[in-house]
């Protein structure tokens, strides 16, 4: 079962298509010896990930990476600034081939106030590109230009979180690690409306996480007490982005949840939690399919892709749900059948662990 083990601590991951997965991270600038590496692997091995191409950044951490939708190419946020990458054709040479530069010049500040960009996605089919950063801003760029095209300065905090609408629609969201969500057109830079959770109280909520549904006709966010108590619950909301009210909402008591990946049919999402469980919903009535626990792993980013390349056959049928599960060092990748959508999906895993190079053998759910 595909799985791999890397040396650095990743900070983003991103799929270029149905059988290769993005990493990045690094040590930053400090001289501890852990590099800051791009790394593209191949999903399709039944042995291990297979590297297939991996870019050197130097002196600066890779906080963040986006494919585009049409293109073999990465665009990565490397501390303040971003790169664009090429993903050439692999290759049968033994040597791992360099990921090369589409740019002419080596790199693009964002903006002189934002010293690490926080998020970056490509919307419009990809003809624009959105960073986001520490500098409480939303940055919309030309594609592949490179041209500024907006920089809006309307946010009080940092801002943590960008989701593009799926359909080429020229809309995203934001959220900050504050209280503030909103939605925004890309056209013209201009606020379409705030995003807002209400609980009945005087308590004030982050979003901490937020996707849009595949079609995008609904909108998912995790929203947090701003002040965390251990009686606090994780809320997991769904609007409907025709009118922007919640449509369908649950909570998890007493665990703080951090990531959030809706499958490409729609039908499930996936939750993950600080405390080390994988929560399985089904994903338009929001009840809970399986909980997996991954022991003292902090996961720190979901991915669903599709599955057929990989080589496990697809058994029970639905509504049993079948899972396997592997982790291997901060890569880790959980596979199931059944459940709404009638056909396998993969959801992949990127675990922060307590130490690197710490081996979980395969177990079956």
């Amino acid at each position: 079962m595909p799985a791999c083990t890397v040396d650095y601590p990743i900070y983003g991951m991103c799929q270029l298509d149905g059988i290769r997965v993005a990493l990045c991270g690094g040590g930053g600038s400090m001289k501890s010896g852990v590099p800051n590496i791009v790394e593209v692997y191949d999903i399709r091995g039944g042995k291990g990930m297979t590297l297939t191409h991996r870019y050197d950044c130097g002196d600066g951490a890779p906080t963040c990476v986006a494919a585009h939708p049409g293109d073999p190419t990465l665009v990565v946020g490397i501390d303040h600034n971003i790169q664009i990458l090429e993903v050439e054709p692999d290759k049968t040479e033994k040597e791992i081939p360099s990921l090369k530069k589409t740019l002419e010049r080596d790199v693009v500040r964002i903006s002189e106030d934002c010293e690490i960009v926080k998020g970056i996605t490509f919307c419009c089919f990809g003809e624009k590109l959105v960073t986001v950063g520490e500098d409480n801003a939303i940055c919309i760029w030309e594609y592949p230009s490179m041209t500024k095209r907006w920089r809006i300065t309307q946010h009080l905090s940092e801002v943590t979180q960008v989701t593009a609408h799926p359909n080429g629609e020229p809309e995203i969201v934001t959220a900050t690690r504050g209280s503030e969500c909103a939605l925004w057109d890309v056209e013209t830079g201009e606020k379409i409306q705030q995003i807002r959770y209400d609980d009945g109280t005087n308590t004030k909520f982050r979003f901490r996480c937020i996707r849009y549904s595949a079609t995008g006709d609904y909108f998912y966010a995790l929203v947090l007490p701003i002040a965390w108590t251990p009686s606090s619950s994780s809320n997991i909301i769904r609007y409907s982005t025709d009118s922007w009210t919640i449509n369908t909402k649950t909570y998890i008591r007493g665990e703080p949840l951090a990531e959030l990946a809706i499958s490409q049919d729609d039908s499930l999402l996936a939750t993950a939690s600080s405390n080390g469980h994988i929560y399985i919903y089904d994903a338009p009535s929001l009840s809970v399919y399986c909980i997996l626990f991954l022991s003292f792993h902090l996961c720190c980013s979901l991915s669903f892709s599709p599955p057929l390349h990989l080589p496990l056959p697809l058994f029970l049928s639905p509504p049993s749900l079948s899972l396997c599960l592997f982790c291997l060092s901060l890569i880790s990748l959980c596979r199931f059948a059944g459940g709404c959508s009638m056909f396998m999906v993969c959801l992949l895993l990127v675990c922060a662990l307590c130490r690197m190079n710490t081996v979980l053998e395969a177990s079956n759910c």
